[in-house]
């Protein structure tokens, strides 16, 4: 801001200088009011240039610099894309894996009481035969008794 208003001052200068060199001036001042206004003007101009250049410089760095935030914004939504998909595949394998695991146990559980039926069946059929085997003990008794 300080350089376009010091460039402003210099372009008034150089017009002020030219305005005098019109005026009632000899030829010698004119022509010297004149180079010194060329020499503003000339001034003002590189001055203008400088900070011409200034500016695209800084354009143009803002414009790598987004360019760089924005490849890293990718890369960080890349990244958190993948680590979502990882965590969702292994929820997924843990689930399966529960799943199984609920499965198997089902399964024990459905053989546990599937052996004690047949285990409880066994018993009752020994203490059948261990009654009959007493009935008949007990008949063989009174058969000698009577």
């Amino acid at each position: 801001m300080k350089k376009i208003l010091l460039l402003c001052v210099l372009c008034f200068t150089a017009f002020q200088f030219q305005a005098l060199a019109q005026s009632g001036m000899s030829d010698k001042e004119k022509k010297e009011a004149a180079k010194m206004a060329a020499e503003e003007k000339e001034e003002a101009a590189k001055m203008a240039a400088k900070e011409k250049e200034a500016a695209a410089k800084a354009k143009a760095d803002a414009a790598k610099d987004a360019a760089k935030a924005k490849a890293v914004a990718a890369k960080e939504k890349e990244k958190a894309k993948k680590e979502t998909a990882k965590a969702k595949e292994k929820a997924k394998k843990e689930a399966a894996k529960a799943k199984e695991m609920a499965k198997r146990d089902a399964m024990d559980a459905k053989e546990d009481a599937a052996r004690e039926k047949e285990d409880a069946k066994r018993e009752a059929e020994k203490a059948k035969q261990l009654e009959m085997k007493a009935k008949e003990k007990a008949a063989k008794e009174a058969k000698k008794n009577n």
